[in-house]
């Protein structure tokens, strides 16, 4: 005897059916249903007498068979490509296996007057514009806005920091839920772009009634901003995507939001860990449409792979040169103007006071040589 059951109700009803035909050869195919129901046929094969239940597993139409395995049995199962292992390892990306790369790393870190080149600028200045909780208190939309979503605690404020080579201008709290609002800053001078800091979504030390407002304000400005160029969905590369990763990128692509997921704290694991989550985060985001860049594993604290974040966001600035015949010029607005020429004339103050101390030394030195 043959008996399809769905994965809903087969728990009781592969009890029922065992209890009623015993004796009898049943087999039981399991035709959809997640891990619960596999289980719980299992488990009515164990009840049943022995060779009187035969259990056939088809394959579920939710999800591949390949996700119903754990994250350890996935890691171990995952074959490291040759151009995957070799972009992490030229990047020098994830733990250091050796001294040379912990002095290398230390180094880095320990060079307090970081100055990255950031839109075509050396350590861009960042200003805080506004935050956020309310449409009327969203800033006009006069840059490109890019937006930074993820998880509480994977490192999204950190990044917005260290992306600028500034330490101090997002706040910073190891405590889950410490970015409340939407935080907007202009990046440059004159700014041509506005980093977003959004609150993450997930566990926070927060009332509910505060999560509850700021995820339905994020999700209202991700799906209504017009001037938003790109969501950058930052995924801790210590425990790879979760499902709560996986409906904010179902949101986005329901709601046409260009979208790039970038892999956090990346000088936590090793090379070859790291190497086996960006297959699998590669494997996984194929089936949400409106990915617009490659997966990039970057340490903000390391300062690895960082360069490739600045040119993927390069491409967003606002372009303020205009053409023409073979001269570019810049095209300013009254505001930048007036700062422009501000520092015109700080330049030229400076040039003047150097100029001048040059000319006192040059007349010194000419007259010590007289009087020798």
């Amino acid at each position: 005897m043959l008996s399809r059951v769905s994965g809903g109700a087969l728990g009781l009803a592969a009890a029922r059916i065992i209890r009623g035909y015993k004796g009898t050869c049943i087999r039981i195919a399991v035709v959809r249903g997640g891990m619960q129901a596999r289980m719980a046929a299992s488990a009515a094969a164990a009840a049943a007498p022995s060779g009187g239940v035969e259990i056939k597993m088809a394959p579920s139409a939710a999800l591949p068979q390949s996700q119903y395995m754990s994250m350890s049995q996935r890691l171990k199962r995952t074959q490291v490509t040759q151009d995957v292992y070799t972009y992490v390892t030229q990047r020098m990306l994830g733990k250091p296996k050796n001294n040379w790369q912990r002095r290398y790393m230390w180094l880095t870190q320990k060079y307090r007057n970081f100055a990255p080149i950031f839109l075509d600028q050396m350590k861009p200045r960042m200003n805080f514009w506004r935050s956020a909780l309310r449409e009327e208190d969203l800033p006009l939309p006069r840059l490109p806005e890019i937006a930074f979503a993820g998880r509480s605690n994977c490192g999204k404020s950190t990044m917005v920091n260290e992306l600028t080579g500034r330490h101090c201008v997002a706040q910073v709290n190891k405590r889950p839920g410490s970015t409340t609002s939407l935080n907007f800053y202009k990046i440059g001078t004159p700014p041509l772009l506005a980093m977003v800091d959004l609150p993450g979504y997930g566990f926070a030390y927060a009332k509910e009634e505060q999560r509850l407002q700021w995820t339905e304000f994020t999700l209202y400005y991700l799906k209504t901003r017009k001037n938003l160029k790109r969501v950058f969905v930052l995924i801790d590369s210590r425990v790879g995507m979760k499902n709560a990763d996986r409906e904010m990128l179902s949101f986005l692509e329901r709601h046409g939001v260009k979208w790039q997921v970038v892999m956090t704290k990346a000088d936590l694991v090793g090379p070859k860990t790291l190497a086996k989550r960006m297959l699998l985060i590669r494997e996984e985001v194929r089936r949400f449409r409106g990915q617009a860049g490659p997966v990039i594993p970057v340490s903000a604290l390391k300062h690895q792979g960082l360069e490739d974040l600045r040119k993927e966001i390069s491409k967003l600035k606002l372009n303020k040169e205009m053409v023409k015949g073979e001269i570019k010029k810049q095209v300013l607005d009254l505001l930048e103007e007036r700062q422009v020429k501000k520092l015109e004339r700080r330049r030229k103050k400076w040039e003047q006071k150097l100029q001048a101390a040059k000319d006192e030394e040059e007349r010194k030195r000419i007259l010590k040589k007289k009087k020798k």
